[in-house]
Order: C-alpha cells, then structure tokens, then sequence
C-alpha cells in the first residue's frame, strides 16, 4: 500500500473519530428515569443519591429512599402517622415536621428515629423543619410570641432551637442552610414587604436581598428558597411588570432573571448546585406547570429528557444534587402524580464529574491514527 493512501486512511480515521465523538457532544445527556411510587413527592436529595418526601398512600406519611432499601416510610410520634420529609443530608439523616397529637413539630430523624427539636414558644409549639446541611445544622420555621412564625437555627441539642428574628416585620422562615452555615430564606420587613434575606451570623443578623424592581427592598417582592456553597441562591422576584419569575442572586450582580417560554406566567427556581444548575418550575396556558432546569442561563424543559411517547409529564423539579441527580414529581394521564428521580447516566452540562470531554476523546483518537501512520511509515523506511 502507497504511504499516501496509509496516510489519507489514518486522516479519515482521525475525523470519523473526532466528528463521531464530537456530534455526541451536541446531543442532550442521557438520564434514567425512576418513578419512586403514585401519591408521592420529592422535596429533598442528599449528595448521595437518598430522597426524603411526602407519601399520600393510606394517609399522609414521610418517607426516605435509596437504591439499596428502596421506600421506607419514616414514622411520627406515638400514635400518630402523619409526617413529611423535606431534607436530607449526606449521612441519610432527614428533617421535617411530625404530628405529636397537639401539632407540628420540626423533627429530624437518624436511622429511622424521629427526634423533636423543639419549639421557640412553648405556649404555641408548632415548628417546622426545612433544612439540613452536612454538618446537622437545621433550619425552619417556629411559632413565635405574636402567634406566627420565626426563622431558626439548630444546630445540637445543646444549643436547641435559637431565633434567627425577623427584617423587622412579624414573619420569617429558613429555607435552606448550605456547608458554610449560610441560611436564606424569606421575612416581612418593618413595611409587611415579603423579602429574601441572607444570614450568616448572629451579629450581622438578616440581611435583606432586596428585589429584581429596586435592589435596595424597597418595592416589589422576593423569596430565597436555597443556597449552594458558593453562596450564590435560588428562588423568585417580582419584575417592573408585577409578575414572579424565578431568579438568582449573588453578592457580585444582586438578582438575574432567570429565562422562561414567551407565555410562561410564572416560573420559580426551587434548588441550586454547586456548580450553578438550578431547577424549578414554569406555568403557562398552553403547558400547565413544566418542570425545568437551567444552566448557563438557558432554559431547559425536563421533560425534553424523557423517551419519546413517555406518559409522563414532569410538572415540578424541586431539588437537584452536586451530581446533577434531580428529584420532583410527575403526573399521569389518569390524573395520578409521582414521584420521580432523574439520574445522569454521565456528566451534564455543568457537572463537575471527571468523564473526559468529547473533544478531547476526538482529538486523541486522531492523534492515535496519526501516531499508528508514523510508525508504520518508520517501518517501510
């Protein structure tokens, strides 16, 4: 064979390889779809791949899952079976809210065994647990002295649950705690304003993070409901136009917009990781609810990731993990609503995972022809 053709062969061998590769990279990333059970809903996924919820089978009960057990239903107080899971960390411990008889109480619950974390006002204890780090430190809501609701932390025994306060209005609530012990969450301020704010220590207190219509809170509207640990936080504002959009806010740019269809009349962003993935939910008049993601300020409907013909139609994504793991629920023709999980089956768009990129694979497969060429071409000389 003519060195020139040994040449144009390893060429070609080189395109095929890297186009080949190449045109996977513009196609979407491949997920697996897991229905967890009807009558459920996911609210919190831990790093780790554990789902906590609400079950509605029989009445309403909490449950954690995993693919090794599967759904366990998580059990209230004594007796009583009404529960709700809302997080989930690392460790598998989960935190939400248990029936005790007299109310609600904010409960965690480690290997299967609820624990109370108390109240603020023991003439009214009802509490409310919606986050959890890593660490254990827990976040959520409890019934203050005015008879509504204050922001707390727990972050052990010891301590117990410690008012976070308000913005100077008589309502708050945490949301969410990330790694650096940074909550977000939403309060009236001193005007009856609904506001995001950030916490980050007791001396510093709430800050207010204003809105997208006036960043000093003022006007207009706001809600944080998670942070990552880059401190960058989800949720929604209100625009110039008076309607609620999802958005993100950082120290450096205050709150972005986040995109939605030209019709969608409300949209909202429930989670964020951290590598800036957000997930949440759109609604307009031609597709209902639409459960979305966003990435690199690009909308993205979830259920474009579903099989052709799937009956399934996501409605909203309400949490999504450092894996790019998301979790939310589903409705069915019949009226029936699910909970789902959707899982990579490789690295997503913005996903720190360490699969290589398609353009490096392309670019070492032809380097491999180009390299076999040259050592057949030494060995005809």
């Amino acid at each position: 064979m003519s060195k020139r053709i040994q040449l144009l062969q390893a060429f070609v061998m080189g395109l095929v390889v890297l186009f080949g590769v190449v045109q996977i990279a513009v196609a979407l990333p491949a997920y697996t779809f897991t229905d967890l059970g009807n009558m459920m809903r996911v609210y919190g996924l831990s790093d780790s791949g554990t789902a906590t919820g609400e079950n509605y089978t029989g009445g309403l009960t909490g449950y954690i899952w995993n693919t090794t057990a599967g759904c366990t239903t998580l059990p209230s107080y004594p007796g009583n079976t009404m529960c709700r899971g809302y997080d989930v960390n690392v460790g598998g411990i989960v935190v939400g809210e248990a029936h005790n008889g007299s109310g609600w109480r904010a409960t965690m619950w480690v290997a299967g065994t609820p624990i109370d974390l108390g109240c603020l006002n023991p003439a009214n204890p009802n509490s409310h647990a919606y986050g959890i780090n890593d660490s254990g430190a827990v976040v959520g809501g409890s019934s203050n002295w005015v008879g509504l609701c204050d922001a707390f932390l727990w972050e052990n025994a010891g301590t117990g649950m410690m008012d976070l306060g308000t913005l100077g209005g008589s309502f708050s609530t945490a949301n969410d705690i990330n790694n650096m012990g940074q909550v977000v969450g939403w309060s009236y301020d001193a005007s009856s304003q609904r506001r995001a704010y950030l916490w980050e220590d007791f001396a510093t207190g709430m800050v207010n993070l204003g809105t997208a219509v006036d960043g000093t809170g003022l006007t207009g509207f706001s809600c944080a409901n998670a942070i990552n640990n880059l401190g960058h936080v989800a949720g929604k504002t209100s625009t110039l136009e008076g309607v609620d959009r999802a958005a993100v806010w950082s120290g450096a740019s205050g709150w972005d917009i986040l995109p939605g269809l030209a019709d969608d009349k409300y949209t909202e962003a429930k989670d964020i990781n951290d590598d800036d993935v957000v997930v949440g939910c759109c609604n307009n008049n031609s597709l209902g609810f639409y459960a979305c993601a966003w990435e690199g300020g690009s909308l993205i409907d979830l259920n474009s990731l579903l099989p052709a013909g799937s009956e399934y139609h996501l409605c909203h994504a309400t949490t999504i993990n450092n894996s790019g793991q998301i979790g939310g629920f589903a409705t069915l023709p019949n009226g029936e609503y699910h909970a789902f999980l959707l899982t990579p089956e490789q690295s997503i768009p913005g996903n720190s995972g360490t699969t290589p990129e398609p353009a490096t694979l392309g670019l070492l497969g032809f380097g491999l022809a180009c390299m076999a060429w040259r050592r057949r071409h030494r060995n005809n000389t």
